[in-house]
Parts: structure tokens; C-alpha cells; sequence
């Protein structure tokens, strides 16, 4: 039965090929473009000639369908969103002077891009603007960035 099965696809392929072939000559010299056979009618007619039939599901199929399906019965839906915001605000802890200017800029951007964002962007960065053991010049870059965005 697999000999025949491999002989039927064999002979088959080269029918098609055969067939490929002649169909390009004849458009070529109709000048239409080429025709071709599609992997999945190929699929569907070798399963016809084998005997599978279309729709049917092998076991192994099944099994992943349903571990599939399992798993995403029993996982957990996210319902939070954070703004992309809330991860710089660690940078304004920063003692290293880049990466609490980087920090404070793109906070920046974000309140000018997202008006949403902005009453919330603006109280933080006047908090940290108001804390006493900040840096000066951290302060005063703090500042200058709450005036370009007003």
C-alpha cells in the first residue's frame, strides 16, 4: 500500500509538472500569465487518491488541539493595563545624572504627546521637584522640562 501511495504522488508530481509546463508554453505564447496548481489542492487531491479524507483529524492532531485548548481555559486574562509611563518613574531615582535626565525627558514627551498622561506626569515630576534631598541641578533640569511642556 505505501509503495503504491508513493508511486500515485510520484506519478502525480510529474503529471503536474508535465501539465505546468505545457500550460506556460500555451499562455506564453497566448501572453497570459502562467498558471499554476496550488500546495494545497496538491494536498487535497493526494489525500482523496490515499484515502484520508478531508476534515478528519489525526489523534496526535487532536491531542495538541485539546492540551491547546486547555491551557487557555485555565489561564489568567489580564485586565490591568499600566502605562508605558510607570516604567521610567525608577530612572527619577537615579544618582547617575543620564540616565535621571533620560528619564525625565521622556516623561516629558509622553505629557506633551498624551494629553491623558499629562496632569499625572506633571504632579509626579513636581513631587520629585519638591523633595529636598534631590539634586540641585536635577531640580532645576526638572523645572526646565514642567516649563516646556506647559
Amino acid at each position: 500500500m505505501i509503495f503504491i501511495g508513493f508511486w500515485v504522488k510520484n506519478h502525480l508530481q510529474k503529471s503536474l509538472k508535465t501539465y505546468i509546463k505545457y500550460k506556460y508554453q500555451q499562455n506564453k505564447r497566448e501572453k497570459i500569465m502562467p498558471t499554476t496548481v496550488s500546495s494545497s489542492m496538491f494536498t487535497k487531491l493526494k489525500d482523496f487518491l490515499i484515502g484520508r479524507k478531508t476534515g478528519e483529524i489525526s489523534p496526535a492532531d487532536a491531542e495538541k488541539i485539546q492540551k491547546a485548548s486547555y491551557a487557555l481555559a485555565h489561564t489568567e486574562v489580564k485586565n490591568k493595563y499600566s502605562p508605558t509611563y510607570l516604567s521610567l518613574l525608577p530612572g527619577l531615582d537615579s544618582k547617575e545624572k543620564q540616565l535621571f535626565e533620560a528619564s525625565v525627558y521622556y516623561l516629558a514627551r509622553i505629557a506633551a504627546n498624551k494629553s491623558k498622561y499629562y496632569q499625572e506626569i506633571i504632579e509626579i515630576l513636581q513631587n520629585k521637584a519638591d523633595e529636598k534631598r534631590i539634586n540641585p541641578e536635577f531640580r532645576e533640569y526638572i523645572n526646565q522640562q514642567i516649563k516646556n511642556i506647559s
